[in-house]
């Protein structure tokens, strides 16, 4: 062993200790969320329930997330590992009550492109794309209310801030297990077709209301 190596391995963030990193880096999160929603908000109502809803949302991610992180370093074993995988996964549902479900497709398809490394290039191209129409909706609310004002660029520049963050935080849930086995290609295909009629469906729905 190198000692560059020795030295990464020793350093290395105790297994048990990631997701209390976890909950932490979330809840820094959601706190940065809640200052880019009050950046970006024609008329801000500042309140200490739904500032710490948001928090709250975002610190139950972060923590999921580190205990799948955790679970993935400390065993193999495909039930457990899919028992922590799908924790993430549900951990992620808060982020997208209210206001937060639009960045949904952005969050979960983004999620995919950048931590599916074992799909082919095109796919997580159609899921970036996919995942893009949520930044591309926000981005023009943003410009309707603010024009092309500073406003803009930096409401802009803390959306690619804080969900890019939420996106490579989610390599708890989102990376494949590494153990070889791998669904049918047509399950695959079908489930991932539900999950996103799933989400756009409901976002639709609002709209048309």
């Amino acid at each position: 062993m190198s000692v560059r190596q020795g030295m990464t391995r020793t350093h290395r963030l105790p297994t048990a200790l990631v997701p209390v990193v976890g909950l932490l880096v979330g809840a820094a999160l959601g706190i940065a969320a809640r200052a880019w929603m009050r950046l970006i908000a024609t008329d801000p109502e500042f309140t200490w329930n739904g500032t710490m809803f948001i928090v709250l949302g975002f610190t139950v991610f972060g923590f999921a997330q580190g205990a799948a992180i955790a679970t993935r370093r400390a065993t193999d074993r495909r039930w457990m590992v899919t028992a922590a995988r799908a924790f993430g996964f549900v951990g992620t549902l808060p982020l997208f009550m209210a206001a937060g479900g639009i960045m949904m497709p952005t969050v979960i398809c983004g999620g995919l492109a950048r931590h599916r490394t074992d799909w082919p290039t095109w796919t997580r191209t159609v899921f970036v794309v996919l995942g893009s129409t949520s930044i591309a909706f926000v981005g023009l609310q943003l410009h309707d209310d603010w024009g092309w004002g500073w406003r803009w660029w930096a409401g802009m520049a803390g959306l690619f801030a804080v969900y890019g963050a939420v996106i490579s935080l989610e390599r708890g849930s989102m990376p494949p297990q590494q153990d070889g086995w791998r669904l049918p290609g047509v399950v695959r295909v079908v489930a991932v077709v539900v999950g996103l009629l799933a989400m756009v469906l409901p976002v639709v729905g609002a709209g048309l209301a």
